[in-house]
């Protein structure tokens, strides 16, 4: 029987971003006002510029194979900031809430284009979200949802300093001893 991992292609934020992630997080946690919101600790956090869903061992080095050539064409290196919250399914009643990126997103906006274009068909494809999930309801309460879209309202977005994003990697969901994780499992460095 084959193994399978979830893959996404994609980049973990910076250290540096931690400290106003976590005063952004205190904040969020005060306004809600509820213990119905699961923040997403940092060794979830992942920028995925495509999700490949569940892949066979066999399958990685030829995906990583497809995605080499584009990747290498991508300007070097990207900046890459963060300055907004993305409220889902909408600002009101979200379920929940990612720190959406900016600067040099919409190149990799147009990378995830067409990397989704250049892969086989999976179900698990989604569209960019142009950020990383930071925090979720446990349950679909109205009145948590309510409390959560209020508290995003209220509090202001952290400002993420501009990084150089030099390139994307190849990511796998692992069980660490902390909890989910994602372990490196190519590195496509930018060097158009």
């Amino acid at each position: 029987m084959d193994a399978v991992n979830r893959l996404v292609i994609g980049f973990r934020p910076p250290a540096v971003w931690h400290q106003a992630l976590d005063q952004a997080k205190s904040e969020l946690r005060r306004r809600a006002n509820t213990d119905e919101v699961r923040f997403i600790p940092p060794s979830e956090w992942v920028v995925a510029v495509l999700n490949l869903g569940e892949v066979r061992l066999d399958e990685q080095a030829r995906l990583a194979g497809l995605a080499r050539p584009l990747l290498a064409q991508v300007p070097n290196p990207l900046t890459i900031s963060g300055d907004q919250w993305i409220p889902a399914p909408n600002p009101t009643m979200p379920r929940s809430v990612a720190v959406g990126l900016g600067t040099d997103v919409a190149v990799l906006a147009a990378v995830a284009k067409e990397l989704q274009a250049l892969m086989p068909p999976r179900d698990a494809q989604s569209e960019f979200l142009g950020g990383f999930e930071f925090a979720r309801l446990r349950s679909p309460q109205e009145k948590a949802r309510s409390e959560l879209g209020r508290a995003v309202r209220m509090s202001p977005a952290p400002v993420l300093p501009g990084f150089p994003l030099s390139g994307l990697e190849l990511l796998r969901a692992s069980a660490g001893v902390n909890g989910p994780e994602w372990q490196t499992v190519d590195h496509f460095p930018f060097s158009g």
